[in-house]
């Protein structure tokens, strides 16, 4: 890892000022009415509805998906298990050796101390911020047998 141990381990706020930066930074806007508009093209969760309603629903939901899981994956978790979120990028190796190296920070990352360990953060961040959209905003599916 290229100059990780020079790089002192960011304190708790920061990691909630990087990840709240990064949330709400405006280059989100148009992604996330891009991604509301696909989904309203096809119609993904049907119970949002169409028209200017409908879109309206699927971009709050995708801001929502957006900001809860950079706040698990960034802040919450990394905070309570010591872990540091950012990418630490390799300085060594050629194309495929960098390739595998990028791949495998999603399931070993960082810790506050320099070590590295599971990356608890990345995997179970993102599954509990499924959980919070599936079964609290994100409209049920209808099962037709």
């Amino acid at each position: 890892m290229e100059n990780s141990g020079q790089v002192p381990p960011l304190t708790v706020g920061q990691k909630f000022k990087v990840v709240t930066r990064g949330s709400f930074d405006y280059i989100q806007i148009p992604w996330y009415g891009l991604l509301a508009g696909i989904s309203q093209a096809e119609n993904s969760e049907p119970g949002y509805g169409q028209g200017a309603e409908g879109y309206g629903k699927r971009f709050g939901a995708y801001f929502a998906d957006g900001t809860i899981e950079n706040y698990f994956t960034g802040a919450i978790f990394p905070a309570l298990l010591h872990q540091d979120p950012r990418f630490f990028q390799s300085g060594k190796g050629g194309f495929w050796h960098r390739t595998g190296y990028a791949v495998s920070r999603i399931f070993v990352t960082r810790t506050d101390s320099g070590g590295e360990q599971f990356n608890y953060s990345e995997v179970v961040g993102s599954a509990v911020s499924s959980a919070i959209s599936t079964y609290s905003y994100h409209p049920k599916a209808i099962v037709l047998c």
